[in-house]
């Protein structure tokens, strides 16, 4: 359904609506779903079309749950279908919602950076195949000789939620951008972050060819990371407490 046509059918139900708006009883309002850090649109859709850059831009600018909602420009489901890109929009509907949220229409209809769209397909691909890119980020780190507690501190996580992202009974953390980052980045492995997806969908083991993209760091490397990053965690966990 495109959004031209909800509001179309909006207008002609205005009248029998208001009626059943004034006889319906007065309610809280609805707690807003918790959304994911980004979309992850459906199987195959194009991250550059523009209902998947409004989609993206929407959760870019924290526009969306109770902020999106507020903005009333479409019933709460119809706006939840806007903010995972599964609902046809056109360029003047943007500039009509972009309004409503005080943004720009530009803030909404920009072509992604590269660092954006990077770190946006990679976070798609790791919430899908959460599981296999754990694992292989877990082989990564062992074959360079660092512990779990150790990279719970690189990527700073805490231990027990790293812990927790290997629990298939829990929905768990999807392996974001921005750790696995700091993670390749600490293991010196060239291709970065990409090094935890690679084969996700050969339907092969997560340890394929791990020994290709990192290799053991040697004793002084992994001291310097040590005293780099435990020291460092274990202070900031303080303070948390």
């Amino acid at each position: 359904m495109h959004v031209s046509s909800i509001h179309d059918e909006k207008a002609r139900g205005a009248g029998d609506n208001e009626s059943r708006t004034r006889e319906a009883p007065t309610r809280g309002p609805k707690a807003a779903p918790r959304a994911r850090p980004w979309p992850l649109l459906v199987e195959g859709q194009d991250p550059n079309s523009l209902e998947a850059r409004v989609a993206f831009h929407l959760h870019r600018t924290g526009c969306v749950g109770a902020r999106l909602a507020a903005s009333r420009f479409l019933s709460r489901p119809h706006l939840q279908a806007l903010s995972q890109g599964r609902l046809a929009i056109s360029a003047g509907d943007v500039a009509k919602l972009a309004r409503q949220l005080g943004l720009s229409p530009r803030q909404l209809l920009r072509q992604l950076t590269a660092d954006e769209a990077a770190r946006w397909e990679f976070y798609r691909i790791s919430a899908r195949h959460r599981s296999y890119v754990w694992r292989r980020a877990r082989a990564c780190w062992e074959l360079a000789g660092v512990s779990a507690r150790l990279a719970a501190a690189i990527m700073d996580l805490r231990y027990q939620n790293l812990t927790q992202a290997f629990d298939e009974n829990q929905s768990g953390r999807v392996l974001a951008y921005e750790p696995a980052s700091k993670l390749a980045s600490a293991l010196n492995i060239a291709s970065g972050p990409q090094a935890f997806v690679l084969f996700v969908t050969d339907l092969l083991p997560p340890e394929h060819k791990v020994e290709e993209v990192v290799a053991p760091l040697t004793n002084a490397q992994l001291d310097a990371l040590k005293t780099q990053h435990l020291q460092a965690h274990s202070r900031d966990s303080g303070k948390r407490r």
